[in-house]
């Protein structure tokens, strides 16, 4: 995966971004292998730190959670939407990234390497 993320920085000047959930946990990642920022899936009501953690990253470089899939076995927030209108059941993503959609908006949320 490092090398993936360094060939994809080196052509496209920014991070990639590494999604994963159970099986990041499993093996015990200890880092984003390269990667920028992280997107995980942890389906539940609850953004626990400790378990973003095991999944080899932290909430200050979490980009997307994965709350809910469309299996639909287990409740997301409260408040939160279980469907996308039109389509039904789906895997459905909140956007945690520090900042928000301003920095989704501005496109700072990619990391670019130093000049």
């Amino acid at each position: 995966m490092r090398s993936f993320a360094g060939r994809y920085q080196q052509l496209t000047g920014r991070l990639p971004t590494l999604y994963g959930g159970e099986l990041l946990r499993a093996v015990g990642v200890a880092g984003r292998l390269g990667c920028g920022r992280s997107a995980i899936a942890l389906y539940g009501a609850t953004l626990l730190a400790s378990v973003v953690t095991r999944t080899g990253t932290d909430l200050a470089h979490l980009l997307l959670w994965q709350y809910v899939g469309a299996d639909q076995r287990t409740p997301g927030p409260a408040g939160y939407p279980l469907e996308a209108p039109g389509c039904g059941r789906v895997d459905i993503s909140a956007l945690v990234a520090p900042g928000g959609p301003v920095v989704m908006w501005t496109g700072r949320w990619a990391v670019r390497p130093a000049a």
